[in-house]
């Protein structure tokens, strides 16, 4: 089995392995493309650690509810 690079650990589903973004357009990109077919049911702002994380909760097309984090530290709170 190959050793995986940082990126490739970083499944979003704990605030270790936060998915980096660079807009919430990518977070939305990113369920969509590892996720076809769910549906947003919350997102919400929270600081872990010191640091912004997008958290959203979604269901799979499945009916599985999941919660992916995102690490917004590049462009939250610099403006737009």
């Amino acid at each position: 089995m190959a050793v995986q690079t940082p990126a490739q650990r970083r499944d979003g589903m704990t605030f270790e392995s936060a998915v980096i973004v660079k807009s919430v357009k990518e977070e939305y990109a990113w369920i969509a493309a590892n996720y076809p077919e769910s549906t947003l049911q919350s997102q919400a702002l929270v600081k872990e650690n010191g640091k912004p994380y997008d958290v959203l909760t979604f269901v799979t097309k499945d009916g599985e509810t999941k919660t992916a984090h995102f690490d917004v530290s590049k462009f939250f709170g610099k403006g737009f």
